[in-house]
């Protein structure tokens, strides 16, 4: 039973377990079958067809259904992840299908490994086991590597992991850790520029903290910052060689406008498109990539300035879909939809509902990391308030959600613990009346 007891607090061993579920999935569901419509459209969307330009030697190009030349819609990583995958197992075939949702399954799986560090290094080992198992099994975290060729699952095993490290250099003096979390910033910025909205807190946060422990703390800021820089220069010179000029990703003005315009919602949509819209992608092509997105900003920023109200109230939509209510999605069911609608939705707000509670509780038990994690919950879905929503945009905070879930679930079971018991209860029974004879 104690051989039984420490194999299951193995963060191998839940690890192990929860590939072997999200695998199962994939082959079970069979979800590598992805239907051939539009020239493969739903093998990655953007992702798949600029990891298909990359394949067949014309660059980083054409995210659309058209050669339409460099593009800078989406970071280099998964588009050359995705590419290689296609040189060696085809373009859109089930083999690349399978590989790369194994992949994703195994970023997800690992992201185990990460929960459990951050439950056992701020709550202790019981809530660091709990959070890893339940990670291993969650719904939505089951779905998305299984069904989503995206960054998605990369990019929540990367918040988590930069979260962990966070914590963990509060007291490092050794500068190549510095050095290297800074890296792992580059990393994470290439994979998913939204990330990088984490980025001034965790080291503000860690800038602070050692403040009051009087260690160093403003070399190892700028280590950091020199060496996300030097990570992410090769791309700004990649893009201002084919560009022109220095662009980093230019996707945010078109998700912009997508949540502005007259006929928006506070739901994701994508009508006018260039996947969706003839119109759009005509566009698209005769004013080339930088043009027609300047245009976009414009035309959003003009309907925010002309219709405040609306914006304002769609932008508070946006916020109670994001935590609350999830999203249906026109163009790619999501694990919101489908069977079993009204549990899965009620699942997504019991999770928002428990990781709120665990703040709370981790703030009144005087938890320093609790200001770490309202500020990566507050600040980082600031960009889809204002553009729009989709489950997985919430599923790259789900790592840290359970973790603070798993702690508020705990806080309350030991509290209740003691009433509960048989013991307590005794104690409290009324002594017998006595009848008289």
């Amino acid at each position: 039973m104690t051989k039984l007891f420490r194999v299951l607090r193995s963060p191998a061993f839940i690890v192990a377990v929860a590939l072997a579920v999200r695998l199962g999935a994939i082959f079970y569901q069979r979800t590598y079958l992805l239907p051939p419509v539009r020239d493969h459209i739903f093998f990655g969307f953007e992702m798949g067809r600029i990891a298909r330009s990359i394949a067949t030697g014309q660059g980083f190009s054409s995210p659309y259904d058209a050669p339409t030349g460099p593009t800078a819609v989406a970071g280099p990583i998964y588009p050359y992840l995705l590419a290689g995958v296609f040189k060696l197992f085809g373009i859109y075939t089930d083999k690349s299908a399978i590989v790369i949702l194994s992949l994703d399954s195994l970023f997800s799986a690992l992201t185990c490994l990460t929960a459990f560090l951050i439950g056992r290094e701020i709550f202790g080992p019981s809530v660091g086991v709990w959070a890893g198992w339940v990670w291993a099994f969650f719904p939505y975290a089951i779905w998305f590597a299984a069904h989503l060729i995206w960054e998605t699952n990369l990019s929540a095993f990367l918040l988590s992991l930069i979260f962990l490290l966070t914590l963990r250099l509060e007291s490092s003096t050794n500068p190549w850790e510095w050095v290297g979390f800074g890296l792992l910033w580059g990393l994470t910025t290439l994979v998913n520029t939204t990330l990088v909205l984490f980025f001034p807190i965790s080291l503000g946060w860690l800038y602070f903290r050692r403040r009051r422990l009087g260690l160093q703390s403003a070399r190892p800021a700028g280590a950091v910052v020199f060496a996300l820089i030097a990570s992410v220069v090769p791309w700004l010179a990649h893009n201002y060689i084919v560009f022109g000029r220095f662009v980093f990703r230019d996707n945010f003005a078109l998700e912009l406008y997508q949540g502005n315009r007259e006929g928006a919602t506070s739901l994701v949509e994508h009508r006018y498109h260039p996947l969706r819209d003839p119109a759009e992608m005509a566009e698209y092509r005769r004013s080339g990539e930088l043009a027609y997105m300047a245009r976009k900003r414009n035309q959003a920023i003009q309907y925010i300035v002309d219709h405040p109200w609306s914006f304002a109230a769609r932008s508070a939509g946006r916020w109670v879909a994001y935590y609350w209510t999830g999203t249906k999605d026109p163009l790619l069911n999501n694990c919101l939809v489908g069977r079993y609608r009204r549990q899965k939705v009620l699942l997504y707000m019991l999770v928002a509902a428990l990781s709120t509670i665990g703040i709370l509780i981790a703030h009144h038990d005087r938890k320093t990391e609790a200001s770490l994690f309202a500020a990566l919950l507050l600040v980082f879905p600031a960009p889809y308030f204002i553009t729009h929503v989709h489950a997985r945009f919430r599923h790259t905070l789900e790592p840290e959600m359970v973790v603070l879930g798993v702690y508020a679930v705990m806080k309350v079971l030991s509290a209740l613990a003691p009433k509960l018991s048989p013991k307590h209860a005794k104690s409290e029974c009324p002594a017998p009346i006595a009848v008289p004879s």
